[in-house]
């Protein structure tokens, strides 16, 4: 009988899976500077004909440069160039907005040639900036499993009876 209900489930899993639609349009935005002065942004899989907001930003701090209102194609596909220095950056974002909701993001890491050339924005030789360090947090949240661990595994410990 359980056989027969798991090759029943197996069978429901699968037919559902054949029947899943595909996405229509795979979203797709990609950052390119172009020299120390402006960045371009195209997208791909957007609505179409839709009012969207492209924000450029410092891709390691998240810290808004520039706006700029561009309208997506017929097809949904967008190109927008917008003007923002170089000047201290190590790598640069954008996000395609629309009606304050974000759509798609993406980041390029400036190459050392441009950003030698633009400037600066980072120390040759350092390690890459991934976030605040958040060791104390991720410390308690371990202790705190552990002893959770713990008290589960006392609770549910073999008592002999005599």
């Amino acid at each position: 009988m359980a056989r027969r209900s798991a090759l029943l489930a197996s069978l429901a899993v699968m037919t559902v899976l054949l029947l899943a639609a595909p996405a229509l349009a795979a979203e797709t935005l990609t950052v390119q500077p172009a020299g120390c002065n402006q960045v371009t942004v195209t997208g791909a899989g957007l609505p179409a004909s839709a009012q969207l907001t492209v924000v450029v930003s410092d891709g390691f701090s998240g810290k808004a440069l520039k706006q700029a209102a561009v309208t997506s194609g017929a097809d949904g596909s967008l190109k927008a160039t917008v003007a923002v220095s170089m000047r201290g950056l190590a790598a640069v974002g954008a996000e395609v907005r629309m009606g304050g909701k974000i759509l798609l993001g993406a980041t390029h890491n400036l190459e050392a040639a441009l950003r030698a050339q633009c400037g600066g924005g980072g120390s040759g030789g350092a390690l890459p900036f991934t976030g605040p360090g958040q060791s104390y947090l991720m410390l308690a949240i371990g202790a705190g499993l552990l002893c959770l661990g713990g008290l589960v595994r006392a609770s549910f410990a073999y008592r002999g009876r005599h």
